[in-house]
């Protein structure tokens, strides 16, 4: 019998049209679209603290119960610097900003399937002590609008944000 899903040498059988599958910088247009197709299991956007053009996208895979993985999740741009308030409060949990920012991504949802990256031992550990910092309801809120804030203040496309993140 032909295979009339996606084959693979690594793996027992084949994934047939009818399987979870993933998808990657969409809208909810497109998802919709997708699950006409297949059934979607994940999604995976730029989404962080700062950038926050997939918030519908986000909401939408909240109520369709469909995973979220935020790629460059930890990025804050100018909300990490030092003296700012990520800054304040990661001093005050004993972390980092990047911490910070993680745990907010963390309770921003419960469908929420961060991916940090790192080739750093070192960076690997905060990543996973990041699972441990709890934030108020108060931090949280706070964090979040202060995100909205530099997201709305600059406006910026992805290419633009990740140029300045270069930096």
């Amino acid at each position: 019998m032909a295979c009339r899903g996606w084959c693979s040498p690594y793996l027992t059988g084949c994934l047939s049209l009818s399987d979870k599958r993933g998808i990657s910088e969409v809208t909810v247009e497109q998802i919709e679209a997708a699950q006409k197709l297949f059934q979607v299991g994940t999604v995976q956007n730029l989404y962080n603290l700062v950038m926050r053009q997939s918030e519908d996208v986000l909401e939408y895979c909240q109520r369709a119960n469909i995973g979220f993985i935020p790629w460059f999740p930890l990025a804050a741009g100018s909300m990490t610097q030092p003296g700012s308030p990520l800054d304040a409060l990661a001093k005050e949990k004993h972390t980092t900003p990047s911490g910070i920012a993680l745990a907010w991504i963390l309770k921003r949802s419960p469908i929420m399937l961060p991916i940090p990256g790192t080739s750093q031992l070192k960076h690997l550990e905060e990543n996973i002590a990041a699972t441990n910092i709890e934030l108020s309801d108060e931090e949280f809120q706070q964090l979040n609008e202060l995100g909205q804030r530099e997201w709305q203040r600059h406006q910026i496309d992805k290419s633009q944000y990740m140029k300045d993140l270069e930096k």
